[in-house]
């Protein structure tokens, strides 16, 4: 990580974040960690450089998900003082967040660990570890959250432990787009031994604006939901509008809003609502009872669960997926029987090579019945029928057909390499693989022809419905 920030940041003594000096980060040979080395005795006071390093894709403060920094403090003696920063800065050079630690009591042991966030319009939030007398490591946690429904807030923690209440955000959409880091020695006072281990920034660009939580997707129109839709959702408010209450109860005001629906099979539906005058919303009750199944029986309730499974087994495995499997299962076999075969086939092999080919071709051409059939029922829509038949002519390879058309040449070298006379044998197995050729070419016309039918009802499909 330190060398990847040293290659990446410059020195800016122009950047204005405290009392500049120039000093230098080194990460020493052998080590993983980041440390300031010659920083001069002037000016008075604290001082130090700036390494700055601007990010190439900036993002807004809501998009923070990780601001995390693993710093270490070696004290091994009261004589040494020193601080060590690092922040992010907004587009107009503001700072928004900042982890330190440092040791600033002379002649005493004595160093701690922060995380800030400085809000747009002014002030600052912090959050502090113990102090410690040892030399010791922390990490500390930087987070952007919703909170209360407003701007979000600022979430920190130290080693883990993440602090009570969080800070508010006055400005999410604020711009963070600068990385700078800071040591900090005090007059002539010795440097103290301060190590940065790990830096990392982590952003969400997928999150969205909490003040615009609903993305657009560039279209003039949203979704047109069909009358019947419309129809039952507007039944659904109206039957909860017709069926809802309020009332208030004290000495500390309460809101009660409770929905009792009692509909004409029986089935009752209760839920209570209680808000405060802190906006905090608790149930008082939730009651949903459907009496129409309590008089079933435990036979019919299993009969009942056994078509429910049964409707999902029908969902999940429809008859053209059953025959697809089927034809690549067939061809499967024989694709990996003709590669692995070393020796001439027996009749019996030829006739179950020439059976499985027939199965290829019946079961594809079942396939596409189904898919046709399911088109017309309106089980299936024409446009999800082409992906079908789109994923069917992919699954035959065009590639292969190339490549049975040498089999020709491959059987007559293998006859030669025998030194075996050219026998039925070897005829059939000619004959097996232009018939397997010729029933995929069949299959792979009969797709296209039906990929053009499926395309022309797909068009009259969405004339008729738009």
């Amino acid at each position: 990580m330190c060398s990847d920030f040293i290659t990446e940041a410059t020195k800016n003594p122009d950047f204005e974040w405290e009392t500049v000096s120039d000093a230098e980060f080194k990460c020493l040979t052998g080590t993983s960690y980041l440390k300031p080395t010659s920083i001069p005795n002037s000016p008075s006071g604290w001082h130090g450089p700036n390494y700055v390093h601007h990010l190439s894709r900036p993002f807004r403060l809501f998009q923070l998900d990780e601001f995390s920094v693993i710093g270490e403090m070696i004290q091994a003696t009261t004589s040494t003082m020193g601080k060590y920063y690092i922040g992010l800065f907004d587009d107009s050079g503001e700072i928004a967040f900042q982890i330190a630690w440092g040791d600033a009591w002379g002649y005493e042991k004595k160093c701690r660990f922060s995380v800030f966030y400085y809000p747009q319009n002014g002030g600052s939030h912090s959050y502090s570890s113990d102090y410690e007398s040892t030399t010791t490591t922390w990490e500390g946690n930087l987070w952007w959250e919703q909170w209360q429904g407003g701007e979000g807030a600022i979430y920190g923690s130290i080693d883990g432990d993440v602090m009570a209440y969080p800070w508010e955000v006055d400005n999410s959409s604020r711009i963070i787009s600068t990385v700078a880091i800071r040591a900090q020695r005090y007059s002539s006072w010795a440097l103290a031994d301060m190590r940065l281990h790990d830096i990392s920034l982590i952003a969400d660009l997928s999150q969205h604006d909490p003040n615009d939580p609903y993305p657009c997707d560039g279209t003039n129109s949203g979704n047109e939901p069909s009358v019947t839709a419309c129809s039952f959702v507007d039944g659904i408010f109206s039957m909860i509008e017709d069926n809802t209450h309020s009332e208030w109860t004290g000495p500390w005001p309460t809101l009660h809003m409770i929905t009792d629906v009692t509909l004409e099979g029986g089935g009752m539906y209760i839920c209570e609502l209680i808000v405060d005058l802190l906006e905090s919303i608790s149930i008082g009750e939730f009651t949903l009872d459907t009496p129409l199944d309590d008089h079933l029986t435990a036979t019919q309730t299993d009969e009942l669960h056994a078509q429910g499974i049964k409707e999902f087994m029908q969902d999940a495995f429809p008859p053209e997926a059953n025959l697809l499997l089927v034809a690549v299962l067939a061809m499967g076999i024989i694709e990996v029987y003709l590669e692995a075969m070393t020796v001439a086939p027996t009749p019996f092999q030829l006739a179950i090579l020439y059976g499985l080919i027939t199965v290829f071709g019946i079961a594809m051409f079942a396939a596409l019945y189904a898919v046709v059939d399911a088109v017309l029922s309106e089980r299936m829509t024409p446009g999800v029928a082409i992906q079908w038949l789109l994923a069917a002519l992919l699954g035959l390879g065009i590639e292969s057909i190339i490549e049975k058309m040498q089999y020709l040449k491959f059987y007559s070298k293998y006859w030669n390499t025998r030194n075996l006379p050219w026998g039925k044998r070897g005829l059939l197995l000619i004959g097996l693989s232009f018939y397997m050729l010729a029933v995929k070419c069949f299959i792979i016309s009969l797709i296209c022809s039906l990929i053009l039918k499926m395309w022309e009802l797909s068009i009259s499909y969405y004339d008729i419905f738009s």
